[in-house]
């Protein structure tokens, strides 16, 4: 099947507004999607989401990164613009670079309340189809720049996913924003939305610019 991966920009403070509170206190479901989108279909969509909040907490098999953080991965692409690089991630250089794994904090780590309970067995990282990853923080991403040039060679990026990947963070850099990553959010060969499609980037769509 492949990967279709997508780095989403998202800061902190907005993963606890539209994130986090909203599974430690679920009444605020309706308004928070009111604020991802004036849209009535794609607040039934976001709504829908959270509703799966509580099953996904009761059910001791989903695992953290095809669940919640595929959740946060989706809220943000309701936020911000996100792009896309077909089977190129960070995640995959982190699985054989220690020094890249350390840009990644789980999102458990960076919540209050019951959010921050939930167990997160990825170390922040995505895996298989249909997961995404922990936060990297806007301090990281100087580091992170610097073991992309030095590491990433073709095995990790072409040319295509590091436009990606550099234009996701150089939009995030300017916002104050950290970086997300995901896949499946977007399967284009499919024609299938897990968040905003409005907000995608692409090389295949000839729309790159925030």
């Amino acid at each position: 099947m492949g990967y279709d991966v997508t780095f989403h920009p998202v800061s902190r403070n907005q993963l606890k507004h539209f994130v986090f509170d909203v599974f430690n206190d679920a009444s605020v479901a309706e308004s928070r999607a009111a604020e991802l989108s004036n849209d009535p279909e794609a607040q039934e969509q976001i709504v829908g989401l959270y509703g799966q909040f509580p099953e996904w907490e009761e059910d001791d098999e989903a695992p953290f990164e095809a669940t919640f953080a595929v959740a946060a991965a989706a809220i943000a692409g309701w936020l911000h613009p996100y792009w896309y690089a077909r089977g190129q991630a960070l995640s995959f250089m982190a699985f054989e670079h220690p020094e890249v794994a350390e840009c990644f904090t789980p999102l458990p780590r960076l919540a209050t309340g019951r959010f921050a309970s939930l167990p997160d067995d990825s170390d922040g990282f995505l895996g298989e189809n249909f997961t995404a990853s922990g936060f990297i923080s806007p301090d990281k991403f100087d580091t992170l720049t610097r073991l992309v040039k030095e590491l990433a060679a073709p095995k990790f990026f072409a040319q295509d996913g590091l436009e990606s990947l550099h234009a996701a963070l150089g939009y995030a850099r300017a916002k104050g924003l950290g970086l997300l990553e995901a896949t499946d959010i977007v399967v284009p060969s499919a024609g299938e939305f897990t968040s905003n499609p409005e907000n995608l980037r692409a090389h295949y769509l000839k729309r790159m610019d925030p």
